[in-house]
């Protein structure tokens, strides 16, 4: 997508850091609020954007709580909710050491 062009690639990563950090923020809160769909809706804004930098474990995650939180199936967000931070953190750590 970006032939050569390092910086610019490491840029847009970097870039993605942030916003996706406050979106396993928003995971986490809806979690504990308990609206499954809360969940759901905010999986969903961080899945497309994960994917689109490589993050596919944590996209797959992220699809799989959508799924989650639009059948109100609380047995596989709790299954699931402990893993975006840690594959968060997985990903800004590569992003941290290009």
């Amino acid at each position: 997508m970006f032939g050569d062009d390092e910086d610019t690639l490491r840029e847009i990563l970097q870039d993605f850091v942030v916003p996706a950090r406050n979106i396993v923020c928003e995971i986490e809160e809806a979690y504990e609020a308990k609206p499954a769909a809360g969940v759901g809706a905010a999986a969903h804004k961080l899945k497309s954007s994960s994917r689109a930098v490589g993050a596919n474990a944590l996209a797959d995650l992220c699809a799989e709580l959508e799924a989650a939180g639009k059948s109100d199936g609380w047995d596989a967000i709790k299954t699931h909710i402990p893993h975006p931070g840690g594959l968060m953190q997985a990903a800004t750590e590569y992003i941290k050491a290009l």
